[in-house]
């Protein structure tokens, strides 16, 4: 793959993101291509394609799909008439439009194509198992695990009505199958105080069932008895142990260097989008524990070129003790 890898950076076909030059992410078997142009985006597949040609590799057409990212989700009259279609993606002539220069060619149906094939341009895309939509909020994403959760919660409801298994293990079984689902990749999408409230729902459905609650027992009681905290607070210390991992990694990897930019400018009729990394210091400064804790990994950090040792710091201050500085936040965040 290092050979595509190479072709792809040398067309100098991707995004810039302040200052980043972004054109693909590749992880295994998958690649997601990224350009601002929809002649950028062809050249891409079109690079693609041809590396698979050559070290005759298939690509699977069915899974290859285009989304595009708009500040406005505007549509054309021919996509707003298939917008419930599963290959809504019609070719049109022209869109609706005041805008002269943008009149020619609606960018939703565009043709993009591969191998001959015309690709379907859709709203949404799941990738590594998290669900990215067209207007980069988490709707989509959180309506799927909701549902997910929802259903394999109702799978179990043999086990967690069973009377003769003890309560805490009809718990733990609800806490292996169900609760991984609300909270994987937390660390990177954010939920709304109403979206928290129907995650956190599921939570009180199951233990209302195992314990034979009545439907109105006190959410708190029923967390008590479950022996778990509320899922925004897992999603919390989840975020905040991931500081860390940024933090542990070379300051030249992509994944550091996305996290920690600052916010980006408005966009027309979105306003400000937030940022992970100026979101978390705000919290993190906001709690006296953590912000001395983060302090203390700062200048670790600072230390070390930057980057937080893995294990004991070398360059630690103190001769008496061996100091680690990603264990000792773990700690403060658990505290």
């Amino acid at each position: 793959m290092d050979e595509l890898v190479k072709e792809i950076k040398n067309s100098k076909l991707g995004v810039k993101i302040q200052g980043l030059d972004l054109e693909a992410l590749l992880y295994a078997d998958d690649v997601v291509l990224l350009a601002d142009s929809v002649e950028d985006l062809q050249g891409l597949i079109d690079i693609v394609d041809r590396f698979c040609r050559k070290w005759r590799m298939e690509i699977n057409l069915k899974k290859s799909e285009v989304m595009v990212v708009r500040a406005y989700p505007w549509r054309c009259a021919a996509c707003a008439r298939r917008a419930d279609d599963a290959a809504y993606a019609a070719r049109c002539e022209e869109r609706e439009t005041d805008d002269a220069a943008n009149a020619a060619r609606c960018v939703l149906c565009s043709p993009w194509e591969c191998r001959g094939r015309a690709l379907n341009v859709v709203r949404k895309y799941k990738y590594l198992g998290v669900w990215f939509s067209e207007d980069l909020k988490w709707d989509e994403h959180i309506d799927a695990i909701v549902a997910k959760a929802s259903n394999r919660t109702e799978t179990l409801s043999r086990v967690l009505r069973n009377s003769r298994l003890p309560a805490r293990a009809k718990t733990l079984v609800w806490l292996a199958q169900v609760r991984p689902l609300l909270e994987y990749g937390c660390e990177i999408w954010s939920a709304n105080t109403s979206q928290l409230k129907r995650l956190e729902s599921i939570q009180q459905a199951a233990g209302k069932t195992l314990f034979r609650l009545n439907a109105k027992t006190n959410r708190h009681a029923v967390r008590a008895l479950m022996g778990v905290p509320p899922i925004h607070f897992r999603h919390e210390q989840a975020r905040l142990k991931y500081i860390v991992k940024v933090l542990m990694m070379c300051k030249s990897r992509l994944a550091r260097q996305v996290i920690v930019l600052p916010p980006a400018p408005a966009l027309p009729g979105r306003g400000r989008l937030t940022h992970w990394w100026p979101d978390m210091m705000e919290f993190v400064e906001a709690h006296e524990v953590l912000a001395q804790a983060y302090g203390q990994l700062d200048e670790a950090a600072a230390r070390n070129q930057g980057v937080v040792p893995h294990g004991a710091d070398p360059n630690s201050m103190s001769s008496d003790t061996e100091y680690f500085p990603a264990k000792a936040w773990k700690d403060a965040v658990v505290r």
